[in-house]
């Protein structure tokens, strides 16, 4: 019999990841935002006891930051109701959550990794609701896993990462914020980490529930990333119309939403051992795959 996994949040760049990577034994249904909407209880828990999920993998969220801010209502049916509703038909079907969040639950007071034990403390909207969402979930469900990461960036779907490189063909300078700092996690690294523990709870082992960080691990800016990116396609390809990344302060840009100037998570030491392809200076690898997709997918805007 397989083990059934009710995966919210399946077309997203950790989404697209976990379905990549589905272990032997394991089915998964990922139905869209307009299969279930996670912010109505009703329809969450028709489909869910429908479906009888042995696990849900909730990386479902309202991600628009600045967005959030006009639109709070919308942000906080997202990232607050729908984790409840998960987890009240997890309880009431005995089964386990395990939920996507966010650095961006902090605001960026200290100078140190931020722990799981640290007082959160966010800044804007987006970050309000996740940590509603937190607090929601585990309020109504205690066998709930609450996974924070920051950056994410993989091979598949969009990503900040990506966005750049499409810029570097398109613009010959490109200004990016380099006075706010976090760290790059990769989604493999994180999908790795989630059908771990899925396992484990498969086989009935024990598992921490509670808040757990994973993230890269190795302080960074966007700056940062950006430059070595743009390092790695020039040696490719010598013919970019970007000549120059000129790091910018936050407020260059003039965002609706604030952002945490330092929000690194300080990653659970039973997840270390999963970053060593996590770390961002072993991206050239992805980098390169992502640029040759592009061109592929559209010849004439990337660069010949």
């Amino acid at each position: 019999m397989s083990f059934k996994v009710l995966l919210c949040g399946g077309s997203g760049l950790l989404g697209q990841e976990l379905l990549r990577n589905i272990p032997e034994g394991v089915e998964v249904w990922a139905p869209s935002s307009t299969e279930i909407n996670i912010s109505n209880k009703a329809v969450v828990l028709d489909e869910l006891r429908s479906y009888q999920p042995s696990l849900i993998i909730n990386a479902a969220a309202y991600t628009n930051v600045d967005a959030a801010e006009e639109n709070q209502d919308l942000a906080y049916a997202v990232n607050r109701d729908g984790p409840e509703n998960l987890g009240l038909y997890a309880v009431e079907a005995g089964v386990s959550v395990i939920h996507i969040s966010t650095d961006y639950v902090f605001g960026g007071e200290k100078c140190t990794p931020y722990i799981e034990t640290d007082a959160p403390n966010p800044i804007n909207v987006y970050g309000k609701s996740k940590l509603a969402g937190e607090r929601a979930l585990q309020q109504v469900c205690e066998k709930s896993l609450i996974l924070r990461t920051s950056w994410l960036f993989g091979e598949y779907g969009d990503s900040f990462i990506r966005r750049f490189i499409v810029l570097m063909f398109e613009e010959e300078s490109i200004d990016v914020v380099s006075d706010q700092y976090s760290a790059l996690t990769r989604t493999d690294a994180l999908s790795a980490y989630i059908w771990l523990v899925a396992e484990r709870i498969r086989l009935c082992l024990p598992i921490l529930w509670g808040v757990v960080h994973f993230s890269g691990g190795k302080l960074c800016s966007k700056y940062d990333l950006v430059k070595e990116v743009f390092h790695i396609l020039m040696q490719e390809n010598g013919n970019l119309k970007c000549k120059v990344v000129n790091p910018v302060s936050h407020d260059f840009f003039k965002n609706t939403a604030r952002r945490p100037f330092f929000s690194l998570l300080k990653t659970n030491e039973n997840s270390i051992r999963l970053l060593s392809f996590g770390n961002y200076e072993k991206m050239n690898k992805s980098v390169l795959k992502i640029y040759r997709e592009l061109i592929l997918e559209n010849k004439t805007i990337i660069g010949k």
